[in-house]
């Protein structure tokens, strides 16, 4: 969420995606633990390391994901309002007006250049 004065942006996907990084790199880091280790099984007891990066990426996915669907209440009952155009409704202003103003270049294809 990036805040300009008058204009807040917020995206759910961003949340998720956010959240999903620690356990991603969790289980990156343990499937390369299992496949370099030696013998056919994967090693047994967890590293002191591997337990505190998996309780801290539960953590941050409980509460990006409990983030993703608090914060827009929270903007509804702030004085931001959420722009309508499908493009834009990423986009939540303080009028309405603002909106118009808005121009989003990740929504830009080349041929719009």
């Amino acid at each position: 969420m990036l805040r300009h004065k008058d204009i807040i942006i917020f995206d759910r996907g961003s949340f998720a995606a956010v959240g999903g990084m620690p356990i991603l790199v969790y289980i990156l880091f343990f499937s390369s633990r299992t496949l370099f280790s030696k013998g056919l099984l994967a090693p047994k007891k967890p590293t002191a390391l591997g337990k505190v990066w998996m309780y801290l990426s539960v953590a941050v996915f409980a509460f990006s994901y409990i983030a993703m669907w608090i914060i827009p209440f929270v903007l509804m009952a702030s004085p931001y309002t959420r722009c309508h155009e499908e493009k834009l409704s990423a986009y939540y202003v303080i009028d309405p007006q603002l909106c118009k103003t808005i121009t989003p270049k990740h929504w830009q294809s080349y041929d719009d250049k």
